[in-house]
């Protein structure tokens, strides 16, 4: 309080009072009278975490007998006066830690006063701290409450109460980044929306890029480091790349004065029995980034690099090993320099920090780290999209090492597939090193046998592979290809071994191997209708979501895409697949990379009526036939799939069936059962009545698959037009996660009940199908012929189908044995009643 006057800072109130009842009640309870003496109460909280939304909440309830005094704007020295407190009035004292002397000896003299008859709440950033500045012990206080950071689930509830629904991807990558402190959460997530970061499609948020931090986080936290001083400047620098440090080691490189300084203005915390020093919270790390020059950053690197060298305890650190590099680039005749260059090389390729790993290797000099530098930058190129380059440069690794060799071998058939689409250049690479590849033989060349679409050749090979003891590339390879083979093969526990796997800790030395696994399973999951699979999958990565450098987020953003499919939200599923796909392009990822998302997000486009998705849909195709010399054959079944949906789309009906029965019969050759049960019910959605043999066939050899057993049904179903089982259907498929092909099951019972003269038996199918529509604008054959149900006549729509597969009103009429009058008169009715042209050409 200065001069007469309460300041404060109020923290806005729009966002929902949640996470904190617990705490709030204990303050509530502690300021019940009891005994002659009022309480004396502390909330101590870092920045961000409620206190003063605490206050707020309090003085609404304490009513007008309260007193505040602000610590920060103590902390200015203006001038103070003495507090005449009535009896039953509350002192609120908002960061006491931060009072300046005056202000704080007042405030201690009410604490003490032996006849107190005012009660006091103090809050502050850290406890010992604010004891120190009004000079009293924890005998003074009367209860200490801690406003500790959200758990997981208060933090959902935290963001949902605020945005309403959030998908739990991007919860758990907002609450890593803040730490779940409230104040920061509240400050990231509308930064994040205002950049356009995290974006709503369908009513559920989800984010698009990894979020930057606020600026008004890093004004705070460039603001506490120049009061501060050079020294804690210096012990933030260190903690950047760093998750955490041991504390005798960070002393060495900037003084203990320094770290004891930086822990009391609240950039660090001290864990006094391990003896390690990290940041407070993770984004005063990324904020700090910002503000901190390059030169600084590579001089405490190489600085705590050469602390490293000398013997000082310290963790495995990509972000140690790239300062070390740096540091060796800056002085060339550094010992161990091409050590330190290949190492830094490695740690830059974890990081996907690409360029810079091919600078370290392109320094490392003629001698033993030259090959290993090698491998380092043909992977790199790789991952470029480099195909051709980084063939030349594995080629090149010497014979001196036969194990560096047969790592070299492994990444040029990995390059071959992957960034060159060359299945048979990886085969004949493999052929020629047999002999130095050893057992790595077999499961490269069932990797390769997989891209080639030769699925379940390439699994009796993957499945023994699966739990033998291999090298960090064997096993990247056999495990991405056992994801696509068991997916495509209805090998589900196979898929569920390989999700419990890449959910783990330390699954692959590199972590965006592990984001793009953790892709491929939920893939393969959703392909086999295992919606529990894709949130096991999303579960699992939201535990290890830190470990994924930033670019390779693009894999989690895909990711969140799936789990909205298969949770019927098919508008946030085409939004986050669209940003995983462009994100991958704006970076000049190489095709394998987004191709992915390119053609998840084509399926969805391709049914829809909105006429910017069909322009979207069109340029999606494009691109994926540019690059289908690059992408092997493995995706071909897809790819006629996404034509057979646009053909219907365009309301070519007869020309789509032809397309998805070629996919059909492609991935029946390719042996892909579970592929081929997708053309089926695909063939099956647009209204075909033969597939149900062969579908009770494929659902037979996959029992497991609950895709198969669903499309086995709803094609007997249709054939036996048994209305009753197509909506038994309808919910099997919703339980599963096809709340697409739902749709046209409700569409086509209702249909049958409708033509049986039954329509009150179909309300709750035509309710479903309406909503669906008004939500996600859904335009499918199914879903058009209910819109135009009893609006049209039998042979108006018999007409207005074929011409809207092309035929003239000539052939219309020879088709359906009328007069070319009488047909021109049921297509002008059609269109009268639709409001719309009957052939597309007159759009």
């Amino acid at each position: 309080m200065t001069g007469g006057r309460t300041y404060r800072s109020p923290m806005p109130v729009r966002w929902p009072w949640v996470g904190r009842a617990a705490e709030f009640s204990t303050v509530l309870r502690s300021f019940r009278p009891s005994g002659h003496t009022a309480p004396v109460v502390a909330v101590i909280g870092c920045p961000g975490s409620g206190k003063s939304r605490l206050i707020t909440e309090f003085m609404t309830v304490a009513g007008p007998s309260v007193v505040t005094v602000d610590g920060a704007l103590g902390a200015l020295g203006l001038p103070t006066r003495d507090l005449a407190l009535d009896s039953g009035s509350v002192l609120v004292v908002d960061d006491a830690d931060l009072l300046d002397a005056p202000t704080a000896a007042t405030v201690t003299a009410t604490i003490d006063g032996r006849s107190r008859s005012a009660a006091v709440l103090l809050t502050a950033a850290c406890l010992p701290s604010m004891l120190r500045t009004l000079r009293i012990t924890t005998d003074s206080l009367t209860a200490v409450v801690t406003l500790d950071p959200l758990d997981d689930d208060t933090t959902v509830d935290f963001l949902r109460a605020r945005l309403g629904a959030v998908d739990s991807l991007t919860a758990a990558r907002l609450s890593r980044m803040t730490a779940s402190v409230p104040g920061l959460l509240v400050a990231a997530t509308e930064h994040a929306i205002a950049t356009g970061a995290l974006v709503a499609h369908g009513g559920t948020w989800s984010l698009h890029r990894q979020p930057e931090p606020p600026p008004s986080v890093r004004y705070l936290v460039d603001g506490i480091m120049a009061r501060a001083g050079d020294g804690v400047r210096d012990v933030l620098t260190c903690l950047i790349e760093i998750d955490e440090l041991p504390y005798r080691t960070l002393a060495a490189v900037v003084g203990s004065t320094s770290i004891d300084a930086a822990q009391k203005v609240g950039l660090v915390d001290i864990d006094d029995a391990a003896r390690l020093v990290r940041a407070a919270n993770p984004m005063y790390r990324t904020a700090a980034r910002s503000s901190v020059s390059v030169a600084r950053l590579r001089r405490l690197g190489g600085m705590l690099s050469a602390a490293h060298t000398a013997g000082a305890p310290m963790p495995s650190s990509p972000a140690l090993d790239i300062a070390a590099a740096n540091a060796a680039l800056d002085n060339p005749d550094k010992h161990q320099q091409d050590l330190i260059l290949a190492v830094g090389a490695h740690a830059a390729i974890r990081t996907l920090a690409l360029p810079k790993a091919l600078e370290y290797c392109r320094a490392v000099a003629a001698g033993p780290y030259r090959n290993h530098a090698r491998l380092s930058e043909g992977y790199a190129l790789c991952l470029l999209g480099a195909g051709h380059d980084a063939d030349r440069v594995l080629a090149r690794v010497g014979d001196d090492d036969p194990s560096l060799r047969a790592a070299a071998v492994l990444l040029r058939v990995n390059n071959a597939v992957l960034a060159l689409g060359d299945p048979a250049h990886a085969q004949r690479i493999i052929d020629e090193q047999r002999e130095l590849l050893g057992p790595s033989y077999q499961s490269a060349s069932a990797f390769v046998a997989c891209e080639r679409g030769e699925s379940a050749a390439a699994l009796d090979v993957l499945e023994r592979l699966m739990n033998e003891s291999v090298g960090d590339l064997t096993r990247m390879l056999v495990d991405l290809a056992t994801a696509i083979a068991a997916a495509d093969c209805g090998r589900r526990d196979l898929l569920a071994a390989l999700i419990e796997r890449c959910s783990g800790p330390g699954w692959a030395s590199i972590p965006h191997h592990r984001a793009a696994l953790a892709y491929l399973c939920a893939a393969g999951s959703h392909l086999l209708g295992d919606r529990d699979g894709v949130h096991a999958v999303e579960a699992g990565v939201i535990s290890n979501v830190d470990d994924v450098p930033s670019p390779g987020q693009h894999w989690l953003t895909g990711l969140s895409g799936l789990v909205a499919v298969v949770d019927g939200e098919p508008t946030a599923a085409r939004g986050l697949l669209a940003a995983a796909h462009r994100g991958f392009q704006d970076q000049s990822a190489p095709a394998f990379q987004w191709l992915p998302f390119a053609v998840e997000r084509a399926e969805l486009l391709a049914q829809t009526d909105v006429e910017s998705d069909a322009a979207d849909l069109d340029e999606l195709i494009a691109e994926i036939d540019a690059v289908a010399a690059v992408t092997g054959p493995r995706i071909d079944v897809r790819v006629r799939l996404i034509r057979a949906w646009r053909l219907a789309r365009a309301g070519s009906a007869t020309a789509a069936r032809t397309e998805a029965t070629a996919a059909a019969e492609l991935a029946a050759v390719r042996g892909q059962p579970a592929s081929e049960v997708v053309c089926r019910q695909t063939l099956v959605r647009f209204g075909d009545t033969d597939q149900h043999d062969r579908l009770a066939i494929l659902a037979a050899a996959m029992p497991d698959a609950p895709r198969a057993q669903a499309a086995a049904a709803h094609a007997r179903a249709l054939t036996d037009r048994d209305p009753d089982t197509l909506l038994a259907v309808a919910e099997r498929y919703l339980d599963i996660g096809c709340s697409d092909a739902a749709v046209d099951a409700f569409a086509q019972a209702s249909d049958i009940f409708h033509r049986d003269g039954h329509p009150g038996l179909a309300v709750s199918a035509d309710s479903f199908i309406a909503g669906h529509i008004r939500a996600h604008h859904t335009s499918t054959p199914a879903v058009r012929a209910h819109h135009t149900r009893d609006r049209l006549t039998d042979r108006q729509r018999q007409a207005l189908s074929l011409a809207r597969e092309g035929l003239s009103n000539t052939q219309i009429a020879a088709a359906m044995g009328l007069s070319i009058r009488t047909v021109e008169g049921h297509l002008y009715r059609a269109g009268q009643i639709l409001g719309a042209p009957v052939r597309r050409s007159e759009r």
